[in-house]
């Protein structure tokens, strides 16, 4: 996989979160933690999160279920900061 092909696979999964978490309710969260591994794993960039979230706000993808995703992601980075420290 390339950097590309993670951010074109993030976007088709935040394109559908909306809809997603309608039947899955911890799909947010879920998908927050994720991100946040590939962050920390220098996989995917955390600035470009906004352009991912800009991007699909036309598709559903609200403000409280992009919230939900982006507080997963800070709780998952604190988190795994506090451990290596």
């Amino acid at each position: 996989l390339t950097k590309t092909n993670l951010r074109e696979g993030f976007g088709l999964v935040i394109a559908d979160l909306a809809e997603l978490s309608m039947d899955h309710p911890q799909a947010p969260r879920k998908v927050g933690v994720l991100i946040a591994r590939a962050v920390n794993e220098s996989l995917y960039v955390f600035r470009e999160l906004w352009s991912l979230f800009d991007a699909h706000t036309d598709a559903g993808f609200g403000f409280g279920v992009g919230a939900e995703v982006l507080g997963a992601v800070l709780q998952s980075l604190c988190k795994t900061s506090s451990a290596e420290q």
